[in-house]
């Protein structure tokens, strides 16, 4: 959200984690490098990676680091409350030298912890200035395109494991995987001349997707700050919500920026009732709205935006007279709908 943004990474995370001499019989290993040799019995000292406590252990020790050692550091321990995910630290700041005093105070928190903070990166060069260069990430852009080979036996198979890379666009590419399944082809069999084409068109037409560009900064300041809008739609096979910024910086200009947004497909027994009714467009339109409010509310939680703030809209007049109506409706569904949009 703020102009500057940095991103850390903690090296060797779980490794410098030491066990309770009392449970290290409880990560004890057997291996032999052969058939032929006698087996090895080996203790693992430090915290595994992949046990499923291995997160939680990691996390906690953190906080009790921070009680023990935060109470000078106190911007590094309320930006690592907020930033960190397990290993990963992602932080922003209104401008260099505050982003510059939090990563101080970040390297010395963990360091007394016996935590190093590698992969250091961030939009503004100046900001990782002091320090050294093995301690930095110099990635190369990654711009999202349609490169790659498409030569081949094309199946159900190689198709769902391509859409994964294709997030930003996968309501489309997902359409064609639902028709596959619809037609139940074996994972390996190939598309037929119709499904193989539609699937061909969809990777031409990424190539215009590398011409699109999507600013991190939302534009705002204490001065001019952000109003969001979610947008809802929906149609017969699919539905979708996105959220936008709009900035004022003053009387005579705006600025607009996408924020976030979520697609779904309709579901098999949705395409089978829409050819008899409309109740399923309705149906999905309302769906359409309650994934708009949960993006609203992912918003909240993580822009910190005042509600009087947000605005959502829909189009669908049936969905509008739902929201407002504060009598039960005759539909179990869509009162269960109404319910969760109104929370």
């Amino acid at each position: 959200m703020h102009w500057v943004a940095y991103c850390a990474d903690r090296r060797m995370m779980f490794r410098q984690i030491r066990i309770l001499p009392e449970h290290e019989n409880l990560q004890s290993i057997i291996w032999s490098p052969s058939a032929d040799e006698p087996e090895r019995y080996y203790v693992l000292l430090t915290v595994t990676y992949k046990e499923t406590c291995a997160p939680y252990l990691t996390l906690r020790t953190l906080r009790q680091l921070f009680h023990d050692e935060g109470l000078s550091l106190h911007e590094a321990v309320e930006s690592i409350e907020k930033d960190l995910y397990v290993n990963e630290f992602l932080g922003d700041a209104t401008d260099v030298e505050s982003a510059r005093r939090r990563i101080n105070q970040l390297n010395s928190l963990f360091r007394v912890g016996g935590f190093e903070l590698k992969k250091w990166v961030s939009n503004d060069p100046e900001l990782l200035s002091d320090l050294p260069l093995e301690d930095q990430l110099h990635p190369s852009s990654i711009h999202l395109s349609a490169e790659g080979p498409d030569t081949g036996l094309l199946t159900k198979r190689r198709l769902l494991s391509e859409i994964p890379r294709l997030t930003p666009v996968t309501v489309v590419a997902k359409k064609i995987l639902q028709d596959l399944w619809k037609k139940k082809l074996d994972w390996d069999q190939e598309l037929s001349t119709e499904l193989a084409c539609h699937w061909r068109q969809f990777r031409n037409d990424l190539h215009d997707v590398s011409t699109l560009a999507l600013p991190r900064w939302l534009g705002h300041s204490r001065a001019h700050k952000p109003q969001f809008h979610v947008f809802s739609e929906a149609s017969s096979r699919a539905l979708a919500a996105a959220v936008y910024a709009r900035v004022s910086a003053d009387s005579n200009s705006e600025e607009f920026h996408f924020v976030i947004a979520r697609g779904k497909l309709a579901s098999f027994m949705d395409l089978s009732r829409s050819k008899n009714t409309c109740m399923p467009i309705w149906r999905l339109q309302l769906r359409a709205a309650l994934l708009a409010a949960q993006l609203f509310q992912t918003t909240e939680e993580q822009v910190n935006v005042a509600l009087k703030d947000c605005n959502a809209w829909t189009d669908s007049q049936v969905v509008l007279h739902w929201l407002r109506s504060d009598e039960p409706l005759s539909n179990e569904l869509v009162n269960n709908y109404v319910s969760q949009v109104q929370e």
